[in-house]
């Protein structure tokens, strides 16, 4: 019997704390070990344009390159200005990109609360919070969220859509489930 060869994933986070810990969780509930996770401690970099370029370097060429896929994770921050240069050079090298808004913290509301209303990242951060008592910026909550995954998958497809079709601002909503989707192995994770 022929064994097939592991898809190689580097993800890179702008954050240390919250989505890396729920990612590294992840990966070890799914036993994901050709997941290779990275944040500002390796790449020095906190904002949007400088993950993905830092990701485009550890990537390698295209043509041999080090990983089969790799992805940026990012939010929106206050005063950032570079989102849309980032996504754009990130979708035109081949990146796989799991942004949110306003916050990460928002796909951990996606669990419990589908409201299209816009929200402040701090409130998210506090929505999270009730919902997820052991949930701090330093901690995943992902075993507390993860049974609830399904939910959060749905209503951030919903969520995009109501942008989609309203012309809404983007806030809240989050493509992290594309991320959780691909990693579980889901043959329609790029599509909603």
């Amino acid at each position: 019997m022929r064994r097939v060869a592991r898809r190689t994933t580097l993800v890179v986070t702008e954050d240390a704390k919250s989505s890396q810990s729920y990612l590294w969780a992840l990966a070890r509930s799914l036993r994901l070990s050709a997941v290779d996770i990275q944040g500002p401690k390796q790449t020095n970099h906190t904002d949007p344009d400088g993950i993905v370029a830092w990701a485009i370097e550890r990537r390698g060429p295209r043509r041999s390159p080090a990983f089969d896929d790799v992805w940026v994770v990012f939010d929106r921050d206050e005063g950032q200005h570079d989102i849309a240069q980032a996504v754009a050079r990130a979708r035109d090298v081949g990146l796989h990109i799991a942004f949110s808004n306003p916050a990460w913290e928002i796909w951990l509301v996606a669990h419990f609360d589908a409201s299209t209303r816009p929200r402040h990242r701090d409130e998210a951060l506090k929505v999270a919070m009730q919902h997820l008592p052991n949930f701090t910026k330093a901690t995943s909550a992902f075993n507390e969220s993860w049974p609830k995954v399904d939910d959060a998958i749905r209503v951030a497809k919903a969520w995009r859509k109501h942008h989609a079709v309203t012309g809404g601002t983007g806030n809240p909503s989050t493509s992290f489930d594309r991320l959780v989707r691909f990693l579980r192995g889901d043959a329609d994770w790029d599509q909603d």
